[in-house]
């Protein structure tokens, strides 16, 4: 996978998702144990420290998954939501979003979002280090969705 695709993506997905604190989308690899940071949202993010228990809880749950109202030293509540990105038959990823604390009807439109971003993503082709169908599937995607009259009849 380019790795310009995937900070693409998330710099999108980040942006498209209200009051995003920061984001991580990461890489399992072949047996699972090797974790490997693909794109970071902000893209000068230092610190993934933070994100490391909802990686091994979402690694192995491999399912969406939350974690709420998490202290940090620096006294603010942050809300985590996983999402499990399938991308080849030995290997799959994880995105991470955190999010300041808020209200609990919001968490639906959360992992409905990430579902979302992740359909997106698998529009790339990952066994190619030419993005070039990535972009011709978009096109045909954002061409079929012109044609119809709503957004459910293109899918």
């Amino acid at each position: 996978m380019e790795l310009t695709i995937a900070q693409l993506w998330l710099n999108i997905l980040s942006r498209t998702l209200l009051d995003t604190h920061s984001a991580i989308f990461f890489i399992r690899e072949g047996d699972r144990q090797t974790i490997r940071s693909l794109a970071s949202w902000p893209e000068n993010l230092n610190d993934s420290e933070d994100f490391s228990q909802i990686i091994k809880y979402a690694s192995a749950k491999n399912e969406p998954v939350s974690v709420l109202n998490v202290q940090h030293t620096d006294t603010h509540y942050y809300d985590y939501f996983a999402y499990p990105v399938p991308i080849q038959p030995k290997s799959s990823g994880i995105i991470v979003v955190k999010f300041e604390h808020s209200s609990a009807n919001r968490q639906e439109a959360i992992f409905n979002s990430l579902q979302q971003g992740v359909h997106w993503l698998s529009l790339a082709n990952f066994s190619q280090n030419n993005p070039e169908g990535f972009y011709v599937s978009m096109i045909g995607l954002l061409a079929t969705c012109f044609e119809q009259k709503s957004y459910r009849e293109a899918l």
